[in-house]
């Protein structure tokens, strides 16, 4: 999870320079690099289609 959480960190840099510098306007392509850098952030959390979810196991 550690390492999931650092991988946002290029995100996070990339919507606060949007909302607070003037001289980065959100464009077009920067909105699709964002929603493509949270997807592939987010995929590696989703089960596969079509097989059970990870269940972790009961082990101490």
């Amino acid at each position: 999870m550690a390492s999931i959480a650092n991988a946002t960190a290029p995100l996070w840099a990339a919507v606060l320079a949007v909302a607070f510098l003037r001289d980065e306007p959100l464009t077009l392509q920067k909105s699709l690099g964002l929603a493509l850098g949270f997807t592939g952030i987010v995929s590696p959390r989703r089960p596969r289609l079509g097989r059970a979810p990870f269940r972790r196991s009961a082990r101490p």
